[in-house]
């Protein structure tokens, strides 16, 4: 199981980040700071830092938990312990959806505040599609194991960010910038229902692994189809409107 420790949407955004990265910062030296980026490993023991697997420069991974890695801080995003312009990139992929709205504001500063290139963010956004998706996959997991899940709870607690007011947010940051939206919802929904009916299991683990895998190798055909299920932003210090 190791062996590809990517799940789906996981591989999918930061996919995205090293793209992002070949494009707005070539050479592989830019120094990344993925706000967020701790993962758990497949067998749920440990922990790994996806970015690493992206970014060929070096990179710093700050989260929450208490973990002794490489590279990894303990912290908090909205008040992030380094000095100005530390980092080519200050980057949060799927992070805003699990902060409270009053100090998603504080997180954006924060991450503009520390980088002297870009700054890349990606989430899961208001709207009718992605709010019911996550109510049928909600309800699905406490129905099946009478358990609550803690990552769409705090969706439920905190609300999906809007577009448009975290594009209002960012453009007072930093001026040039844009985005888009990305990664099909229908797939993601079937994937993550398939994926929610093996969980518990006795061979769980191995049929997670070879979902992921062959999902990951349709390749991007299935990412364009629309609604979509996330929003990538992207502010540029360096470059101007029209490079953008």
């Amino acid at each position: 199981m190791t062996d590809f420790p990517w799940t789906f949407d996981q591989l999918q955004r930061y996919s995205v980040l090293r793209e992002f990265l070949t494009v707005f910062h070539p050479g592989g030296a830019a120094k990344v700071l993925d706000v967020g980026g701790l993962s758990p490993d497949r067998i749920g023991t440990g922990h790994w830092l996806p970015v690493r697997a992206v970014a060929a420069g070096e990179s710093v991974v700050l989260d929450r938990p208490d973990v002794d890695l490489p590279g990894y801080v303990r912290g908090d995003g909205t008040s992030l312990p380094f000095e100005d312009g530390s980092f080519d990139v200050a980057a949060a992929l799927d992070v805003l959806e699990h902060v409270p709205g009053e100090a998603r504001p504080d997180l954006l500063a924060e991450m503009a505040r520390v980088s002297r290139g870009s700054v890349f963010l990606c989430a899961p956004f208001r709207g009718p599609e992605n709010e019911t998706s996550d109510e049928l996959l909600f309800d699905q997991i406490k129905r099946t194991y009478g358990v609550e899940h803690a990552q769409l709870r705090e969706h439920r607690i905190h609300g999906l960010p809007d577009r448009e007011e975290i594009d209002r947010q960012l453009a007072r940051l930093i001026p040039s910038g844009g985005g888009f939206s990305y990664g099909s919802l229908l797939n993601w929904l079937l994937y993550q229902s398939i994926r929610n009916a093996f969980m518990l299991r006795r061979n769980t683990g191995a049929v997670h692994v070879l979902m992921d895998k062959w999902m990951a190798a349709q390749g991007g055909r299935l990412a364009f189809e629309r609604p979509h299920s996330r929003h990538f932003w992207i502010r540029s210090k360096i470059r101007t409107q029209a490079d953008v």
